[in-house]
């Protein structure tokens, strides 16, 4: 399986383009090749990038054909994986949660 298949894996979009693809994994430092297990944060990293970009855009249309999407499964994907790797200002931006940044009261 190369990196892009991995990708298209996780992200699991029937209408991902190339260059959705591409893009991803160029923007988080993935080079093209065999997927292995040590390639796993990086996809996943990729990944919340597609997703974050779907959500903004629930619905797209274009003369006659139309494709939309489940926003908050997206969500939960992006939550899923944000948690994995420990992504915590993500999480709280999805989930409204707070984030403490001091361990100082005053």
């Amino acid at each position: 399986m190369t990196k892009k298949e991995a990708l298209i894996a996780v992200v699991s979009l029937p209408d991902l383009s190339d260059f959705e693809l591409q893009k991803a994994l160029i923007d988080n430092d993935v080079a093209d090749g065999e997927y292995s297990k040590a390639d796993g944060k990086s996809i996943d990293m990729a990944a919340i990038d597609i997703l974050q970009n779907r959500i903004k855009v629930a619905s797209e249309s274009e003369g006659s054909f139309s494709i939309s999407f489940n926003i908050e499964g997206a969500k939960a994907q992006v939550l899923a994986l944000a948690r994995k790797h420990g992504l915590t200002d993500l999480v709280a931006s999805l989930t409204g949660q707070p984030v403490i940044t001091s361990k100082e009261l005053w």
